[in-house]
């Protein structure tokens, strides 16, 4: 499927933080159909029941992870570096990787297009 796919860009414009425990703080990509696109194709062939409930279809929050562990006492200051302004920076999207984790193990890495 995703050799099919041709590579595409995406532009992070804020960060952002999911209320976990740890506490994650993430890159938000600016809206792309395309992205949502190649998420619903890929859970076309992928049962989403074999994802982490977040990576589901309805459920998922594009994003880049940045820091996955925030230190409790980090907390406030991490949530205070989130409302800062950031420059809005691309990233190519050029290859697709199946991951499994924790630890992070790339499993499969399919180029685009």
């Amino acid at each position: 499927m995703f050799s099919a796919e041709p590579a595409f860009q995406l532009r992070f414009s804020a960060i952002r933080w999911f209320e976990n425990d740890p506490l994650v703080l993430w890159a938000a990509p600016e809206a792309s159909d395309r992205l949502m696109q190649v998420h619903a194709a890929l859970h076309a062939i992928l049962d989403p029941g074999l994802c982490r409930p977040y990576y589901r279809p309805g459920i998922w929050v594009p994003h880049c992870s940045l820091g996955t562990a925030i230190p409790t006492q980090r907390r406030d200051e991490a949530l205070v570096f989130t409302q800062r302004q950031i420059a809005p920076f691309d990233v190519s999207f050029d290859v697709a990787d199946v991951v499994r984790f924790l630890p992070v193990e790339v499993v499969l890495a399919v180029r685009l297009g």
